[in-house]
């Protein structure tokens, strides 16, 4: 989101060419390309879940049943991995101590159609519940009231 203040609220008649996602930038310790990533973050995070790993716990999670998986989310050891037969692995501790690896969120804009010399447009979706603007005008009345409906 390095430009995304040239991101603009459609005029009228005109609908939203980019939408924003979340993303993890996964950087091994020392990574020369962390620095294109200027975000600063407070605190820590985990980084995303590999294919393998989910494999792993479904499998995992099948094992034990509903109700002993439910305590072992709410009370089991963070960052805590099994193998198959739900025994803790010992190789994967060691190897997660040795390689350190950082963790930034981030938002990126993502076109919903191709742009070549065009505006970026993007749907701010202010709040119904505050006095807009004389500058915006809402994509969608609908989808506002909705999206801030507090009932």
């Amino acid at each position: 989101l390095a430009l995304a203040h040239f991101a603009t609220p459609p005029p009228v008649g005109y609908r939203p060419n980019v939408v924003v996602a979340g993303v993890d930038l996964v950087f091994d310790a020392g990574c020369d390309l962390r620095r294109f990533a200027p975000n600063v973050g407070v605190g820590s995070w985990r980084p995303p879940v590999t294919l393998a790993q989910a494999t792993q716990r479904k499998t995992n999670a099948a094992k034990r049943g509903w109700f002993a998986t439910r305590l072992h989310q709410m009370f089991g050891e963070e960052g805590e991995e099994e193998d198959v037969t739900g025994k803790r692995n010992a190789e994967n501790d060691d190897e997660r101590k040795t390689k350190k690896t950082v963790v930034v969120p981030a938002l990126v804009l993502v076109a919903s159609e191709a742009l070549q010399d065009e505006e970026v447009f993007l749907n701010y979706r202010l709040s119904t519940h505050v006095k807009r603007p004389e500058w915006y005008y809402p994509v969608d009345e609908e989808e506002d009231k909705r999206r801030w409906a507090s009932e």
